[in-house]
């Protein structure tokens, strides 16, 4: 039996986004808990994530979110350097399975065989 590579990733071009979409190198403003309680200029630091979208297609194509929800989006071997216990095989096999709260794994973009390229989405 052959194995497939089943293709779970495609590129798209342009500005309309989507629920799913994969956005690397993201933006986010960080904002104090603080910010905007007085009328004065506040700095505001900006971090690098790489994001996906999960806000709902129908809400954004019809211009019914004011504002677009995203979750990080992290490889296996990032999200096990911040968080050793998952350096266990049965914690990954309990996240795969859906028994971790707030955490779903994703095919590679590469290769959806390989387990150890998959990707964590973390909506905690």
């Amino acid at each position: 039996m052959a194995s497939s590579n089943r293709k779970w990733w495609d590129q798209v071009e342009g500005s309309a986004l989507a629920q799913g979409d994969y956005l690397p190198e993201c933006l986010i403003p960080c904002f104090e808990p603080d910010y905007g309680s007085e009328k004065e200029v506040h700095q505001v630091l900006v971090k690098e994530y790489d994001c996906i979208v999960v806000t709902q297609s129908c809400d954004l194509e019809n211009d019914k979110a004011t504002l677009v929800a995203m979750c990080p989006i992290i490889s296996i071997s990032q999200f096990e350097n911040a968080n050793p216990k998952f350096k266990e095989k049965k914690a990954w096999e309990r996240v795969r399975t859906g028994r971790v709260e707030g955490l779903h794994m994703m095919a590679s973009m590469v290769d959806s065989n390989d387990n150890q390229a998959c990707y964590v989405v973390d909506f905690r």
